[in-house]
């Protein structure tokens, strides 16, 4: 019914976002975070049942610290270091961070995505951490 984020880890998880925002121009899209996933924990970061979307990109990030080990991708995008954020991408105020997000798709017949980190890796580089995702129908 969602797109959440469960944290395995023994550590506050902190996690940002890339969502499609058709509002946002000329790039649709809006980058958000940080959101903290104590551990054990889990934060919906799209409600509501994306069954019957089509599929849709995103991107994500997750470190346990600015600068600390991470869950990552290879994409990277502007952010702010340790400041909360909401804005459209092209809004680049107060971005003095780049973070390797790590590229997935919601939608396509899935009601739910549930990204789970376990162990993160190291810090600041691309590819790194121990996760998985499910996907419920």
């Amino acid at each position: 019914m969602s797109l959440n984020f469960r944290n395995e880890h023994n550590l506050t998880a902190y996690l940002g976002v890339l969502l499609i925002d058709r509002t946002c121009s000329p790039t649709p899209w809006r980058k958000i975070g940080w959101y903290a996933v104590p551990p054990g924990g889990e934060v919906v970061v799209l409600g509501g049942n994306q069954h019957d979307l089509p599929f849709t990109n995103f991107a994500w990030y997750a470190d346990v610290g600015a600068d600390g080990p991470c869950w990552s991708g290879n994409r990277w995008y502007q952010v702010p270091h340790n400041a909360a954020y909401n804005q459209c991408y092209e809004d680049n105020t107060g971005c003095d961070a780049l973070a390797p997000h790590q590229g997935d798709q919601y939608g396509g017949g899935w009601s739910t995505l549930v990204i789970i980190l376990k162990e993160p890796g190291a810090p600041n580089q691309e590819l790194q951490g121990d996760w998985y995702s499910v996907r419920y129908p």
